[in-house]
């Protein structure tokens, strides 16, 4: 099962599996070449040089995924900025 959420950086789009949701951590980019997700835990210049040469689709920017306060249902999940680690 996908999770559709909104980046909370670029507002653009974003697909996460369910099972992927492990420490909740995710960088907003995918590889142009793969469509895979790029590392969750990549640093600030890593993430920024994959953009700059134009290698990945979204911004790389960090979230976490973590359950709305005001869920509609029991596992209503939202993107929340959190920091590079």
């Amino acid at each position: 099962m996908s999770l559709v959420l909104s980046c909370p950086h670029c507002q653009e789009w974003m697909y996460i599996e369910k099972k992927d949701v492990n420490c909740a951590i995710f960088r907003h980019a995918v590889f142009r070449a793969t469509m895979e997700p790029i590392p969750p835990h990549s640093s600030r210049e890593e993430c920024e040089r994959l953009v700059s040469q134009n290698a990945v689709y979204g911004c790389a920017k960090p979230f976490r995924v973590v359950l709305s306060k005001t869920p509609v249902h029991n596992d209503d999940f939202v993107a929340e900025i959190c920091d590079y680690i």
